[in-house]
């Protein structure tokens, strides 16, 4: 699968997401999802580094 699919697949699967967001609640219950959703996706990528950064620290010990 390229990388082009796969963000077209995750695209569109929060899309699906927000719609069903959107249909349940209001424009604020979307934008919130929308927020939350941002905020793991950094979160995971500070650990991530967070990781690597330690493990090179640990190498030079």
């Amino acid at each position: 699968m390229k990388d082009e699919d796969l963000e077209t697949a995750e695209g569109e699967l929060a899309w699906q997401e927000g719609e069903k967001y959107e249909k349940s609640g209001t424009k604020d219950s979307y934008e919130i999802w929308k927020l939350k959703k941002f905020i793991n996706e950094r979160f995971i990528e500070a650990i991530v580094v967070s990781a690597i950064v330690t493990l090179i620290i640990l190498k030079f010990l």
